[in-house]
């Protein structure tokens, strides 16, 4: 809160009537009850759900979980934040002299911040990818995110790096499929090839058909990948990187007071999506794409915490709202003080196959934290009703859904253990009242570069990024322990029941 006045106060001679509307619309949203509790209904809701996950600090506390045996456990990671932006040779694997810079983030964000990029996790060695990948499948997980790199498999308009597919993510496809992980795949993890953002990107909606034909080809390149994702978190990309005013800043890192830049870029990418939905629909129905992004809940039950009836007049609620109003209705419509922007596609409603939720907590804006409240390394308060209620929300679509991000930066391994156990909880009361939730992703397995550089530690394991050791941190024990017990029991069942039927094929 002190570093968003801070950056305001500097900004407010250059625009002070921006500034004089924002304010106003926030001050008349905390003391005219736009930061209204929660009504009695969700109240009452609320309290249920606490008490369903009273038990969370039981040492039986996983036992009472019953998840579906087709649920889906997974990791997620983006290529960017383990890799590096780089294509690096593969036979030279020398970060030192990249083959190309290819990614529109080096010289905004690495050469900028001076970022040692030769912290990553390395993983464009591929006995760094192997461990890690034995990893993550000896603790159980039967799921992986992973990225196909626009801006590693496009390094120039029209010309694919069939070397990068062939050699490297198709081997890492593979990999993981022997290890019993379903692959996962994103095409764009906020990164796209440096050509592509100087034909201005998602700014100009002439820009999609580039998108859909990398889309198409990747698409056709790894036909044995059941599940794939166009955008990760398209509304927190739109506004970091083209209003910039709020949370972590972002490629391209514009810098506008109105949020109608963003409103358009978003409109863009949600059109992106449809088009390169029912192009890659009609190279092979069979398989499942999906959409997903940041959600955010509705107010809290304090009064000093307004942050999403305000950020309903600057945009984010309200842009939730009309990502889900776009995929049922096909009309999108971003209504704030600050402007508005409208679209049609007669395309869009039920361009998707599942809804993927990304959720972190609740970002208040109150100077103090009521007794009770807890907040992360980051600043959100945890709040595993939130995710609940945003399950119920994106029900409405009547799709599958899959919580695709859900983690704690917790350096010091305070929250990890609660945190998950409330949030599995949470879901676990979700599909006890009959709501589709199909998987759970965590963010992430491992400690990565993140958007501000290494300090924002989610692992599961923690990596010392010096000597790139990888230690499981004690508050993800309990959670892989579960993990292994599940995926030892299905292998149990599944080898009993391969020797019933042998038995009988015998008589």
């Amino acid at each position: 809160m002190f570093n968003v006045l801070k950056r305001m106060s500097k900004e407010f001679a250059r625009f002070p009537l921006a500034f004089v509307v924002v304010f106003i619309a926030i001050m008349y949203s905390a003391c005219f009850s736009f930061a209204a509790k929660l009504s009695d209904s969700k109240k009452e809701l609320a309290q249920v759900v606490q008490k369903h996950c009273a038990n969370w600090e039981s040492p039986d506390f996983y036992k009472t979980l019953n998840f579906p045996p087709g649920f889906v456990f997974g990791v997620a990671e983006s290529d960017f934040q383990t890799s590096g932006p780089f294509y690096i040779d593969t036979e030279k694997a020398d970060v030192e002299n990249p083959l190309k810079a290819s990614s529109n983030w080096w010289p905004l964000w690495i050469q900028k911040n001076k970022i040692d990029i030769k912290k990553v996790l390395r993983r464009w060695d591929p006995s760094v990818w192997k461990q890690d990948y034995d990893l993550i499948a000896q603790a159980g997980f039967n799921a992986m995110r992973i990225e196909a790199p626009w801006s590693k498999i496009e390094l120039e308009q029209g010309a694919f790096n069939k070397n990068y597919v062939d050699n490297d993510l198709k081997e890492r496809v593979r990999y993981l499929q022997s290890k019993g992980v379903q692959v996962w795949i994103c095409l764009s993890h906020f990164v796209w090839p440096a050509w592509f953002e100087k034909l201005g990107a998602f700014e100009k909606k002439e820009n999609i058909k580039y998108f859909v034909s990398f889309a198409e080809y990747i698409y056709k390149q790894l036909p044995d990948v059941k599940f794939w994702i166009t955008f990760n978190e398209p509304l927190s990309l739109s506004l970091n990187a083209y209003w910039g005013q709020w949370g972590t800043q972002l490629a391209p890192g514009k810098k506008n007071y109105s949020t109608h830049s963003a409103a358009q870029v978003l409109l863009n990418i949600l059109d992106a999506h449809v088009a390169a939905y029912h192009a890659m629909k009609k190279s092979d129905s069979s398989r499942k794409i999906g959409f997903i992004d940041n959600f955010a809940p509705s107010s809290k039950e304090k009064q000093n915490y307004f942050l999403y009836e305000s950020m309903h007049l600057l945009g984010w609620d309200s842009m939730n709202d009309a990502e889900l109003k776009f995929f049922t209705t096909g009309n999108f419509e971003w209504k704030t003080i600050l402007g508005s922007v409208k679209g049609t596609n007669p395309n869009a409603a039920g361009a998707l196959d599942f809804i993927g939720i990304n959720y972190y907590g609740l970002e208040p804006v109150g100077l103090t934290t009521p007794e009770g409240d807890v907040r992360t390394e980051k600043g959100q308060l945890v709040y595993p009703f939130g995710l609940f209620e945003i399950i119920r929300k994106c029900s409405t679509l009547g799709k599958p859904i899959y919580i695709t991000e859900n983690g704690v930066s917790d350096e010091r391994d305070l929250l990890k253990d609660r945190f998950i156990k409330q949030h599995l909880c949470a879901i676990h009361y979700a599909i006890k009242n009959h709501y589709p939730v199909r998987g759970y992703f965590y963010w992430t397995f491992m400690d990565t570069l993140s958007w501000k550089g290494y300090t924002r530690r989610y692992g599961l394991y923690s990596v010392n990024f010096d000597t790139q050791e990888r230690l499981m941190r004690p508050g993800a024990l309990q959670f892989i322990d579960y993990l292994k017990e599940r995926k030892r029991k299905k292998s149990k069942f599944s080898t009993e029941g391969l020797k019933d039927l042998l038995d009988l094929m015998k008589k």
